[in-house]
């Protein structure tokens, strides 16, 4: 069980938190709100009253989770957010960390790996999914039309073949690269390719 630091934050605080971060012990969570306030790692471990290499695991830990979740535009354009109610603190500066350019990068880069090594359908079927914002109904016909023998032929098909060509990134993704290991998730996913889409790696 980790040592629980001392924290001025609210509950409120912590329950703004994204629900990646939530699911982190206390501490990585009290962390995360001071990098949200734009707190460098060395005033973290001065607030929480640790060690700087224990405040730099925290940051660490958080950034990983930001990233993997899908919420690392938090880090590669952060917004200074008054989580607390705390007026008159302003961010110290807007410019992302270069380890936090290096960790969203691998990680995409690993996520375009991944699904330009999907199979045809897989492919393609994410692409109109995420990317063509299709409707299953829609991407059902399509596929039909494309040619596709073994294409979903029902929306419930193509809902859990979307599912299945997710966890078959997920577990390359993971594989590949620490970052989202143990934390992302097939949910995390979708809400990344949401956000990313999935076109430029399964054309």
């Amino acid at each position: 069980m980790e040592e629980s630091f001392k924290s001025s934050f609210t509950k409120t605080a912590y329950d703004r938190l994204p629900a990646s971060v939530r699911r982190l012990g206390k501490n990585a969570q009290t962390a995360c709100i001071h990098l949200r306030l734009r707190k460098s790692p060395e005033a973290i471990a001065e607030e929480m009253g640790i060690r700087h290499d224990e405040s730099a695991l925290l940051v660490s830990e958080v950034r990983r989770a930001l990233i993997s979740s899908g919420n690392y535009d938090m880090i590669a354009d952060p917004v200074f957010v008054p989580l607390d109610g705390e007026d008159g603190m302003e961010p110290a500066s807007n410019e992302p960390a270069m380890e936090d350019k290096i960790m969203a990068e691998k990680f995409l880069s690993a996520l375009a790996k991944a699904l330009g090594e999907l199979p045809a359908l897989d492919g393609r079927l994410l692409r109109l999914f995420f990317e063509g914002k299709m409707t299953a109904k829609e991407i059902a016909a399509f596929l039909k039309k494309a040619g596709f023998d073994d294409a979903p032929k029902k929306e419930t098909d193509v809902f859990q073949h979307v599912d299945k060509a997710l966890k078959r990134v997920l577990d390359s993704v993971t594989h590949a690269t620490p970052i989202g290991r143990g934390t992302l998730t097939v949910r995390g996913l979708r809400e990344i390719l949401s956000q990313t889409g999935a076109g430029e790696a399964v054309i």
